[in-house]
Parts: structure tokens; C-alpha cells; sequence
């Protein structure tokens, strides 16, 4: 039977979701150290505030090869893709939306660890483990010393959780063409399909020195 709750990872402002083929057989949540060092060099004269240590949640599960009984949905994603897409994830500077529907576990979280294998006589088929921590804006308390009554005022800044994947830009030098470009910037001279769409460029896709690109993520 399938289950009410579904787990569900979304990247880039829900442009990426991958949902969990099959269900952890146990879910683990903990309140991490409050003990962490932060670099305040750049943000001023400000203080930290931190109400609480982060959230950790924990599970292990498999990315079947194939359907069977356990399965929550079918045509799920290829077991390496799968692991592939999480280890991107994990490795961008972006936090991951992370859901389990029938619970209040609507989160931002990053992937602290992941590891996978494959058992033998289960081809196709991995084992993984996941650590995910709980992501918050840090609220940042900027002091301003009013110098002729000698008080101070506090304003809250707290910045909104946001994971869309901003794109890179690329300035077009003299001689570049889109095969060229793809080429030098994403090592594959046959996406610069990707880059003319995302630029919404044409036939007979003219560009022009010092002109701004964006590129694929």
C-alpha cells in the first residue's frame, strides 16, 4: 500500500525535485552544537543571534534499479542519477528545499554527508545514507551609536531563505562564436545550444564582442 507521506528534495526556486522512490524504514531527527565559528570580518560592527542549533535529520534508503512491492511511484529516476543529482546539490553553494508531506517538515536544509553502495546480487540498485541540516538566514543585528544622546539602535536584518541558482555571465571577446564559447566555459562545444536558448538568440545566433551571456548552470 502506498504510503501518505512523500519525500521530496526541490533545487533552483522547484525547477529540480527528485521524490523518494522508497520510504526510510527510520528517520532520525537531533539539535545539532550551538558551538559554531562565524566570520563576521565583512558584515561590520554586527552581532549574530542564534535562538537555536540547527536541525539534523538523518535516514538511510535505497535507489532501486528496478519496481518492485516497496516502490512508492513508478518510472522512477535511474538509481545513478539519483546520486548524481544529490551530489551536485550538495556541493553548490544553494540550499535544498527538503518535504516529507503528512508531517510539518517544510525545510531548507543542506546535505552534510551522503555516502552510497552497491550489495552484491543487487545490481543496479543503491544503499545510501544521508545527513541533511537545517538551513536558516543568520539574523543579523546592526548597532547604530546615536554620538550626541549616546544610545544605541538595533535593527533586525534578516535575509530570505533563497535558492535559485543565479547564472553565470560571460563577456564575448572579439573572434567568439557560441561553438567557441560552450567550448572554453562548460568543456562541451555542443551545448552552445543551451546557451543560445538561454539568451534567446536565433539564427544566425549573432553576438558581439563585450556583450553579456548568460550561461548554463
Amino acid at each position: 500500500m502506498i504510503s501518505k507521506y512523500q519525500y521530496w528534495f526541490t533545487f533552483d526556486n522547484e525547477k529540480e525535485r527528485l521524490r523518494l522512490p522508497v520510504l526510510p524504514e527510520e528517520f532520525s531527527v537531533s539539535i545539532g552544537s550551538k558551538n559554531e565559528s562565524v566570520d563576521v570580518a565583512s558584515l561590520g560592527e554586527t552581532t549574530i543571534k542564534q535562538d537555536r542549533p540547527a536541525i539534523i535529520f538523518s535516514f538511510s534508503s535505497i535507489f532501486p534499479a528496478s519496481e518492485f512491492p516497496g516502490v512508492e511511484y513508478k518510472d522512477f529516476p535511474p538509481a545513478s542519477t539519483c546520486i548524481e543529482t544529490l551530489i551536485r546539490w550538495k556541493e553548490s553553494e544553494y540550499p535544498i528545499h527538503f518535504i516529507v508531506t503528512g508531517t510539518k517538515i517544510n525545510i531548507f536544509v543542506t546535505i552534510e554527508s551522503l555516502e552510497y553502495k552497491e550489495i552484491g546480487g543487487d545490481v543496479g540498485t543503491l544503499h545510501y545514507s544521508i545527513t541533511l541540516k537545517e538551513f536558516r538566514p543568520i539574523q543579523i543585528n546592526r548597532i547604530k551609536l546615536n554620538t550626541s544622546t549616546g544610545t544605541a539602535i538595533v535593527r533586525n536584518e534578516t535575509k530570505r531563505t533563497d535558492n535559485r541558482v543565479q547564472s553565470k555571465l560571460y563577456t564575448v571577446a572579439p573572434g567568439d562564436y557560441l561553438f567557441k564559447i560552450a567550448k572554453k566555459t562548460l568543456s562541451d562545444p555542443n551545448k552552445w545550444k543551451e546557451i543560445a536558448s538561454l539568451n534567446g538568440l536565433k539564427a544566425p545566433y549573432t553576438i558581439y564582442p563585450n556583450q553579456k551571456l548568460k550561461l548554463p548552470t
